[in-house]
């Protein structure tokens, strides 16, 4: 995808105790990577996919919750926990007979989380958390399925562009639910910034 992207590794590369104070950690986790690039998750129609989310403590030392929401899947929620996720002891404990499905999960505080799910929908699709401060700062990454799969867009899903979007102006753009004036360049900003992490 180039050098925009970096792949989000298996594991880790820097842990710590995530449900400890983290106010006199220095500099952080990030730095560590010496990165900073939309993370990706790439995986191949019909792979199942297991990921475990870890709610850690801010620098400023709070834990909040997080509400993780994935565009274009349904997931199962296999395995939930306080503290810190250990997978020799968690992954016995998993729910592999009913476990619920979904397409948003609660990531509390101080907690993990388990989920699963098939990679059946060849795309980039959106994953992050909802909370639209938390989404703009960059807490999210992209799910990349067997784009090689993908047909090339048609002409309906390009016509917006090409037939009613001037972003070379500051024009007014109407639909029959009104007028959106200079708004519209700003709503481009936010998404196309969340996507990216650059807000």
């Amino acid at each position: 995808l180039g050098a925009n992207y970096v792949d989000l590794p298996k594991r880790p590369p820097v842990t710590w105790i995530y449900d400890q104070d983290t106010k006199n950690l220095e500099p952080g986790p990030g730095p560590a990577l010496n990165l900073t690039a939309v993370p990706i998750v790439r995986a191949k129609t019909g792979q199942v996919v297991q990921m475990v989310f870890q709610n850690s403590r801010a620098l400023n030392g709070a834990a909040e919750l997080h509400p993780w929401h994935l565009h274009g899947h349904s997931f199962y929620i296999v395995g939930v926990g306080k503290g810190n996720y250990n997978p020799e002891e968690h992954d016995k404990t998993f729910n592999l007979d009913d476990p619920v499905r979904r397409d948003t999960f609660t990531l509390w505080p101080d907690s993990w989380t388990a989920i699963r799910f098939k990679a059946y929908h060849p795309g980039v699709w959106d994953f992050h958390c909802h909370l639209n401060s938390h989404l703009i700062m960059g807490m999210g990454f992209l799910l990349v399925v067997s784009p090689n799969e993908l047909d090339a867009p048609p002409d309906a899903a390009r016509s917006c562009t090409r037939q009613s979007l001037d972003l070379s102006t500051d024009a007014e753009v109407t639909s029959s639910a009104g007028s959106f004036g200079k708004m519209l360049p700003v709503l481009l900003f936010g998404w196309v910034s969340t996507i990216l992490g650059m807000a």
